[in-house]
């Protein structure tokens, strides 16, 4: 995408808000189109549920500083399209499998989470297809994610460790209360302000009463349709519900915490290091709340045109709550840069040339961080 917006010479700041919109057009129209697949909802009710998920504060929150991590949670839902229909289970899984390959390699754990919603739409499944299907899909997994598992599992084995440097389980896991986890606000980066907020988009959306209560309206909206008995694929979405919330939750050591969070973090610390940021595991759920608010909302009664009316105008303002880091122009991270400096290309020809089999410290780093 990149090179092609270089090749036609778009400015940076056009070519990222570019790239923004696809992956938000690829998230509300994939989930549009598994709503369908499922039978789930009405056509306006559908197209409701898409913007929700597309706008959910898990991907606000990172859209505009680190799209790659965003990527795997928006295309969830597209993995689960093809196994849906009714055709051959090799052919639905490799067309699973495609969208899996397009995830990318950038972040391996948000890859792995955005998984959890096909792979327990197989495990859901009646009778002999739940195997065969199953079958089929790990086969596609393996070939989509080879490309880069190969060389992660060869720099896990011969490169530098860097997780006992970074953010501990303590950090991650603090701001993983139900509540924020149900909003999709448990990013604790989204938290971290130093004199001015690490991420603005993240600030709004812990921040702002209005954000806040639009996605805690729209997290209850889904909570209510997972409870609805007429709910099609139930056992999935309340299972897959479940599994999430429990991954999110069960470090948590605030109120109503989870009473093995000690335990949890400990492990988090030490073998599943690598699993320590659970708020990956977010985009898994807005799935499933924005498939329960199409629900829930196609089944309302709407009696009057008066009662219509009122339910328009909450949407639109629980939409425009959702959005807005993109109506104040803070979706994006402020700053911006010209051109690598030369004397970074110099050190790094210096650093090829006489330190080329050592780890190097670059500090400062980048504009994204805050160094001392």
């Amino acid at each position: 995408f990149y090179l092609a917006a270089h090749l036609l010479h778009l400015p940076v700041w056009v070519a990222e808000r570019l790239w923004m919109s696809l992956l938000i057009a690829a998230g509300y129209w994939g989930l549009v189109r598994l709503a369908e697949a499922l039978g789930i909802g009405s056509r306006p009710t559908r197209l409701l549920a898409g913007a929700v998920f597309a706008l959910w504060p898990t991907f606000t929150i990172l859209i505009g500083s680190a799209s790659g991590g965003v990527l795997p949670g928006v295309l969830a839902p597209w993995a689960v399209v093809p196994l849906a229909r009714v055709e051959s289970a090799r052919a639905a899984a490799m067309r699973s499998g495609v969208v899996v390959a397009c995830m990318g390699g950038i972040n391996a754990v948000s890859t792995l989470a955005a998984l959890v919603l096909p792979g327990i739409y197989i495990l859901t499944r009646p009778g002999r297809r739940r195997w065969t299907l199953a079958g089929w899909w790990a086969a596609a997994v393996v070939l989509a994610t080879s490309w880069w598992a190969g060389p992660l599992l060869y720099q896990g084995r011969y490169g530098f460790n860097f997780l006992p440097y970074i953010e501990q389980a303590s950090t991650t896991t603090q701001t993983m209360s139900a509540a924020a986890v149900l909003r999709g606000s448990g990013n604790w980066v989204a938290y971290l302000n130093f004199g001015q907020p690490w991420l603005t988009a993240g600030s709004v959306m812990t921040g702002s009463a209005w954000a806040v209560a639009a996605s805690a309206l729209a997290a209850g909206a889904g909570l209510a349709g997972l409870a609805r008995r007429d709910l099609p694929e139930g056992l999935w979405l309340r299972c897959t519900a479940g599994v999430a919330a429990v991954a999110a939750l069960a470090g948590y050591a605030g109120p109503l915490g989870g009473p093995l969070h000690q335990q949890v973090q400990t492990l988090l610390d030490g073998t599943l290091s690598a699993l320590r940021n659970v708020y990956k595991i977010e985009p898994v759920l807005a799935a499933v709340l924005a498939l329960g608010i199409g629900h829930v909302l196609a089944r309302a009664a709407w009696p009057r045109r008066g009662a219509r009316l009122a339910a328009c105008g909450a949407a639109a303002a629980v939409l425009a709550g959702l959005g807005l880091p993109y109506l104040n122009g803070n979706a994006l991270q402020p700053g911006s840069f010209g051109q690598v400096p030369g004397y970074w290309q110099q050190a790094a020809n210096w650093l090829a040339a006489h330190n080329s089999t050592e780890t190097t410290l670059v500090v400062p780093a980048d504009s994204h961080g805050i160094y001392t």
